[in-house]
């Protein structure tokens, strides 16, 4: 099943989402604990392994609740086991 039908499944499409302010206009980002389950699901979509680990190196804080909340979202052990995260 697909990241987007699970959340949506779950009723939490717009969970981890945050608006910012860019050159005047909102535009709509991941929060860091959305975008880190994200690419373990997707590491195609985070330019492969090795620079989905070389840009998590540079990650100093993540809340592990919201990780673990967003994973039962997704119910994909398959998407939690990189991280050793399963919950």
């Amino acid at each position: 099943m697909k990241v987007q039908e699970a959340i949506q499944r779950a009723g939490k499409a717009h969970w981890g989402l945050e608006t910012m302010d860019r050159h005047g206009q909102d535009v709509h980002v991941t929060s860091r604990e959305r975008t880190f389950v994200d690419v373990l699901d997707r590491p195609d979509l985070g330019g492969g392994w090795e620079e989905v680990w070389r840009s998590l190196e540079s990650l100093r804080l993540l809340v592990l609740d919201e990780v673990l909340t967003y994973l039962s979202f997704l119910d994909n052990a398959t998407t939690a086991a990189p991280g050793g995260l399963l919950p």
